[in-house]
């Protein structure tokens, strides 16, 4: 939330005029979109990943936890029965 408030707070420089503008409209710019794309890999991207990175180690424990059935080898000198 602050850092939407913070967003919101720098787009008078963005709007700015009069002496500076140009400068101030330049760095408002900058400010707005930088903070824009870091909150949003801090508010979805990164939780994203950090969710997807679990349910594949909980896939893996899964996986590792289930009974290991280990079958007889078929020998080449036994015929099958029919």
């Amino acid at each position: 939330m602050t850092a939407f408030a913070f967003i919101l707070g720098v787009v008078p420089l963005m709007k700015a005029s009069g002496a500076g503008a140009g400068a101030q409209n330049v760095m408002g710019t900058g400010v707005f979109w930088g903070m824009l794309v870091a909150t949003g890999l801090g508010v979805f991207i990164i939780p994203g990943n950090y969710t997807f990175i679990e349910g594949l180690g909980r896939r893996r424990r899964a996986k590792a936890s289930q009974p290991v059935v280990v079958l007889p080898r078929k020998r080449w000198f036994m015929r099958d029965q029919c």
